[in-house]
């Protein structure tokens, strides 16, 4: 593969392939659907031709291996009668004769599709092919091939293996994660045959708008024609196969994958026929199309000039174009089934991530795929009495992270959820991310139809031998069709009502717990109890500004202008630790309310340790379009009618670590403070101190708190309502924590507040820590 890319970069450089790479640079820079530097964008392009290369031959060579080809293959072509090797120019002529002649072959002209596969924007060289040629004529010593694909199953599985191993940097910038059968399953069972009981198999649509290497179409399909076959076994075989590829739509924005998920349906079709030859088999209506399902498709959302710009008859937008028009790829409110694994990243590119934040609702802030993604899948499912349905295994950050409000407030609250099962605990393999699996249909909810949900109570005792048969998934898995409140030791299930639902964030808790939460909620906030909660400061490149001060000393940099800094791993067991200084390019003036920045020349030591990174400096957010110098840190907050000391806590961690900060230390942006008023007492410190620290505000914080998850070695961790284990980030502001004296919450001392939490019978044990004198050691 190396070698390979190695070879395709040469050629990028050079002749037709170089022209066209900078013509579609240069269109998708004037699109804006790309902020990419030229180097960083041509690398991914290489990077994908590269994959398809060797994938398209993987193809031939699986048809080759299993009979599926009449005409000779890449292993037919007759080496030379005095034994020397193959010609570079015959080995590259050999290659493209294979290609020439398995194009035409049904549903391989899509497979390798030059409007749509990236592996004929830039073609190896005469070289390279015979390398790979080579490569796939290697035999072992007893003289068998060392790469056989013979499979009397034809499982295509491999091939999406394949490719994450072929290119890890689409594997990252796409997010790329096998969904495993078994989950797919039971999302289908949840989904497609309750929407074919009502709708009926005539007409029937379903559509994975984030296709992937095509599980949920596969899926899909299977049923599809098994129920096909029940309704019609007078139907000829191919007529049932026909009939049921025409129901399953895919699109997704990556290539390479689009490619082997047609591949796959292909194959799958076969296998349902027991067709053995490629020849014989039938054209076939196979709807996966390469698009970015956000935008694309009648009745996307309008993203402005852009969506304009989207109608331009361009490849790959040119072969979409057709899929719409034939199909109705995508189009709105019309699917009955909506069934996807989308991504979970972040949008790293600004130009898509202000396209996507123009079209939907649900993008704000730093918000990930999963919000725009829940949004797009409710709006492709069909509207009305027979309303489609829609099932999705996705990332529950949106539950509790502040990016999700607008989801759940203004998208979810309108549509029927039906099913919330929290996946968090199971063992998902290569789902390092804690997942959620939600149901539910695209009409207004009646509030008073309560939604089921099913939560794990604890991990995995042990890696599975086979993850379908873990057993905190067998009791998910059980639990999640029954619509009957039920309990066992791994899994319980429960309603809860719609309307706690509504609102941002969600907490998925036993009604015990539930109703405990509601009673805290009715008190005063923390809010209304101080003057500021936030960062104190944020350098926007701690790795450049931060260091240990014998790093400065020995940089010989003015001690005078460095201030030690805490970050949130310091604020730990209710005590700060700084082993860090940082250079402050700040002071603070009389009559002015923020700090000025110094002038860097009174500190050369300073200016000479700093100025090598310049470039990156100047380029941070904040200081790239301000007045302020590039030496600048990002946000410094000011000390204005606040009190000089602070409480700060870590914003990830495992339990309450809040701490009193005396000293004049300087708190970075991942330790955010609370600041009291100017007249508070050391006594109101501490009061306030003992009630963060208490366990019943551990209790509401688990709650409204993301898990960040743990090592997914084995995901043997319990879902968010598992005592003990994971680390938890802040996701609702500590702000709206509820801290009130008196009413149905009484927290005049930690005794009180324990107290409530067994009288509900909450089953959580929390280590509780105050302060002395104030807060009592409770078990």
């Amino acid at each position: 593969m190396v070698g390979l890319r190695s070879d395709l970069r040469e050629r990028a450089q050079e002749g037709a392939a170089a022209a066209a790479l900078e013509s579609d640079y240069a269109r998708a820079r004037e699109e804006r659907t790309t902020s990419a530097t030229w180097g960083s964008w041509r690398d991914e392009q290489i990077g994908r031709a590269a994959a398809s290369w060797l994938l398209a031959l993987t193809m031939i060579r699986f048809c080759e291996d299993n009979g599926m080809l009449d005409a000779s293959g890449l292993l037919a072509v007759e080496e030379p009668q005095d034994g020397s090797p193959l010609s570079d120019e015959r080995a590259r002529k050999a290659v493209f004769d294979v290609l020439a002649r398995v194009r035409p072959l049904p549903v391989m002209g899509q497979v390798l599709s030059p409007h749509s596969n990236p592996m004929w924007k830039i073609t190896p060289s005469s070289q390279a092919l015979r390398a790979l040629r080579t490569f796939w004529l290697r035999r072992s010593p007893e003289g068998s091939l060392a790469h056989d694909f013979t499979d009397a199953a034809r499982d295509t599985r491999f091939l999406q293996d394949l490719y994450y191993a072929l290119d890890e940097q689409a594997t990252k910038s796409y997010g790329l994660v096998a969904t495993p059968d078994f989950v797919a399953d039971m999302i289908l069972d949840l989904t497609v045959e309750p929407a074919v009981a009502e709708s009926g198999l005539a007409g029937f649509r379903a559509v994975d708008p984030a296709c992937g290497s095509g599980t949920f179409l596969l899926g899909l399909f299977s049923r599809l024609f098994r129920l096909w076959s029940d309704a019609e076994p007078g139907m000829s075989t191919w007529q049932r196969v026909a009939r049921a590829l025409r129901s399953v739509h895919g699109v997704d924005i990556n290539p390479c994958a689009v490619s082997i998920a047609r591949f796959r349906l292909l194959v799958a079709a076969m296998n349902a026929t027991g067709e053995r030859r490629l020849s014989t088999v039938p054209d076939l209506p196979v709807v996966v199309a390469v698009g970015d399902s956000l935008l694309r498709g009648r009745g996307a959302p309008h993203v402005g000039e852009l969506a304009l710009r989207e109608l331009s008859a361009t490849p790959p937008r040119e072969e979409f174009s057709d899929y719409s028009r034939r199909h109705d790829l995508l189009g709105r409110a019309s699917y009955h089934a909506v069934v996807s694994n989308p991504s979970y990243l972040t949008v790293k590119d600004k130009s898509l991530s202000t396209a996507y934040h123009d079209a939907y609702v649900s993008c704000r802030g730093k918000y990930a795929l999963t919000a725009p993604f829940i949004e797009r899948a409710f709006g492709l499912a069909t509207e009305g009495r027979n309303s489609g349905y829609v099932g999705l295994l996705t990332a529950n950050s949106f539950m509790k992270r502040e990016f999700g409000r607008p989801l759940i407030e203004q998208v979810l609250s309108r549509v029927e959820v039906s099913r919330i099962i929290d996946t968090s605990g199971a063992y998902i393999p290569g789902h390092g991310t804690p997942t959620v699996v939600l149901t539910g249909r695209n009409h207004e909810p009646d509030p008073q139809q309560p939604v089921y949900l099913v939560v794990g109570k604890e991990g995995e005792p042990a890696v599975p031998m086979a993850a379908s048969d873990g057993l905190v998934w067998q009791s998910l898995r059980a639990m999640s069709d029954r619509f009957v409140a039920t309990e066992d030791r791994w899994a319980r299930s429960f309603f809860q009502r719609r309307s706690e639902l509504t609102h941002f964030p969600w907490s998925l808790t036993d009604p015990t717990s539930g109703d405990l939460v509601r009673r805290m909620e009715r008190g005063e906030r923390l809010g209304e109890r101080v003057a500021r909660i936030g960062y104190q400061a944020a350098t926007g490149s701690d790795d450049i500004f931060c260091a240990p001060r014998q790093s400065f000393q020995r940089s010989r940099a003015e001690q005078e202008a460095c201030v030690q800094v805490v970050t949130g791993s310091g604020v730990r067991d209710w005590s700060v630790r700084s082993e860090s200084a940082a250079f402050f390019p700040r002071t603070w003036d009389d009559g002015f309310d923020r700090p000025k920045a110094v002038d860097l020349s009174h500190f050369p030591g300073h200016h000479r340790r700093l100025r090598p990174y310049w470039s990156v400096l100047v380029e941070r957010p904040g200081i790239k379009d301000s007045a302020a110098p590039w030496y600048d840190w990002h946000q410094v907050a000011s000390n204005r009618n606040v009190h000089s000391w602070s409480i700060a806590f870590p914003w990830v961690a495992t339990h309450p670590h809040f701490c009193l900060l005396r000293e004049p230390l300087v708190p970075l942006n991942s330790a955010p403070v609370l600041k009291l008023s100017p007249a508070a007492s050391e006594v109101d410190h501490l009061r306030l101190l003992g009630v963060l620290n208490s366990s019943a505000a551990c209790f509401w914080l688990k709650q409204m708190s993301q898990s960040k998850g743990e090592s997914r070695i084995g995901q043997l961790r319990g879902g968010e309502d598992a005592g003990g284990g994971g680390h938890v980030q802040a996701a609702v502001g500590p702000d709206a924590l509820v801290v009130v004296d008196g009413g149905p919450l009484l927290v005049r001392t930690a005794g009180d507040a324990v107290r409530l939490v067994h009288d509900r019978q909450v089953e959580r044990r929390h280590l509780i820590c105050g302060v002395a004198g104030l807060l009592d050691l409770v078990e």
